[in-house]
């Protein structure tokens, strides 16, 4: 899926969605994602997991980690979508 996606631009938010899930370790590493505004939030089991370097290729420098098991990244103003279509894959 990643292959055919090239910028942040250029796909909807399921592609979007599939494309963090696996930079963040997998379905089994993702607990939940919630979004604040730009930022979205993801609960993981292992924060070691995270694969920044895919998330900078999706086009996102801002990864924050916040605490033992949560990681931030900022998305923008597209961040609920994102964590609606990645709560539809972890369900």
């Amino acid at each position: 899926m990643k292959d055919e996606v090239s910028t942040k631009q250029s796909f909807d938010y399921d592609d979007l969605a599939i494309c963090f899930v696996e930079a963040l370790g997998g379905r089994s590493n993702c607990i939940s994602a919630d979004a604040c505004i730009t930022r979205l939030r993801v609960e993981l089991n292992d924060i070691h997991s995270i694969n920044k370097d895919e998330i900078s290729q999706l086009g996102y420098e801002h990864v924050t980690i916040a605490g033992n098991h949560n990681v931030q990244i900022l998305v923008g103003t597209n961040a609920q979508f994102i964590a609606d279509a990645m709560n539809d894959i972890l369900m």
